[in-house]
């Protein structure tokens, strides 16, 4: 029996690598490349672009990771995953960030983040929307049923030069150590499950 997820995965990975062959570590082709790799393979994903907003949302910090008065962006995409068989609908706001690196092995491996927007989508507080333009629910992220709401797309080249994507949801990243300022590091928590498909299985099989 074929498992649907892991095969959607493998196609996504395919066509992942197709769009950003020969790309830079720039970080906005690469998350654009995915939104599109998503979109083209079902109907079932809607992706829509945050970025370009420095300070989308405030929110209370916890004073170390972020300011007692942090402001950021919420997210770089928000990516909607719908059933139209079972009617359920998961979403995630996913922060993208290119680790200009080429790796073997992600296992173990501590990347560079904006250690405010981790906060933000691990911790999820209440927030607030910047400006007029802007105003989405207190409790956004701090009503979601499930921490997946927030979440993290690493792209790096593996040793054959083509991009990969490491996923993470938010809450299963930690700092390994305090920084002084908003950049730092994020390292896995527990297991390393290595896959090209990690991002479409968490999506797909939340649906």
């Amino acid at each position: 029996m074929i498992d649907l997820a892991v095969e959607f995965g493998r196609q996504f990975d395919s066509t992942f690598k197709i769009k950003t062959h020969g790309y830079s570590h720039d970080e906005i082709p690469l998350f654009r490349a995915m939104c599109t790799s998503l979109t083209s393979l079902s109907k079932q994903f809607d992706v829509e672009e945050y970025h370009g907003n420095s300070h989308q949302v405030v929110f209370t910090g916890n004073g170390s990771y972020a300011r007692s008065n942090a402001r950021c962006e919420l997210s770089d995409l928000m990516i909607v995953a719908y059933s139209p068989i079972t009617k359920n609908v998961r979403l995630t706001y996913l922060q993208a960030k290119s680790e200009r690196a080429t790796l073997n092995s992600v296992c173990g491996r501590e990347f560079s983040a904006n250690l405010e927007q981790w906060f933000l989508l691990s911790n999820r507080p209440k927030i607030s929307g910047v400006g007029n333009s802007f105003n989405p629910p207190g409790d956004l992220l701090s009503s979601a049923i499930l921490p997946s709401v927030g979440s993290f797309a690493f792209f790096y080249k593996d040793m054959t030069g083509e991009f990969q994507t490491y996923f993470s949801t938010a809450n299963y990243l930690f700092p390994p150590k305090i920084y002084p300022r908003k950049k730092g590091k994020l390292q896995a928590l527990g297991r390393c499950g290595v896959g090209v498909v990690a991002l479409l299985i968490a999506v797909w099989k939340s649906v």
